[in-house]
């Protein structure tokens, strides 16, 4: 049982190590993606200050590029977060089973505590019934 709990905590410092690393690819599709949002308020005010012209065209469709990458971005960042809320679910669902095992052998214990309390209550009553009726405890037998 002793190699089983290590097995579960080198399990755990890897879910716990992975979900750092995908929290930093988070940050950094957050990084690209306000990168990505900046070049767009960029082009839109270029498109402006430019009268109608192919050159205004191209600028639009450049930030319609960036658009694009922004929600492809976007689409990515959604994915590795859904990743960190499963981590997050196994790591707890391990340190439940943890709990629960920890549980169980407490309960054990106590069902072994449980019975020697019955056995020192029933020598208790035992000795509390021989001095109050000065011998040994005979229960009344009703006979017909």
């Amino acid at each position: 049982m002793v190699q089983l709990f290590g097995i579960r905590e080198r399990v755990m410092l890897k879910l716990i190590g992975v979900r750092g690393r995908i929290i930093k690819r988070v940050e950094s599709v957050d990084n690209k993606i306000n990168q990505f949002k900046r070049e767009v308020a960029r082009r839109k005010q270029e498109i402006r200050g430019m009268l109608p012209a192919p050159d205004q065209q191209d600028l639009q469709v450049e930030e319609k590029r960036f658009i694009k990458e922004i929600r492809w971005y976007e689409g990515q960042r959604h994915k590795l977060r859904n990743q960190i809320f499963e981590l997050d679910r196994a790591i707890f669902a391990s340190e439940t089973i943890k709990d629960v095992s920890e549980l169980k052998s407490a309960m054990i214990e106590l069902k072994g505590m449980m019975k020697n309390f019955d056995d020192d209550m029933m020598y208790i009553k035992n000795e509390i019934l021989e001095s109050v009726g000065g011998g040994r405890y005979n229960p009344i037998v009703i006979d017909k």
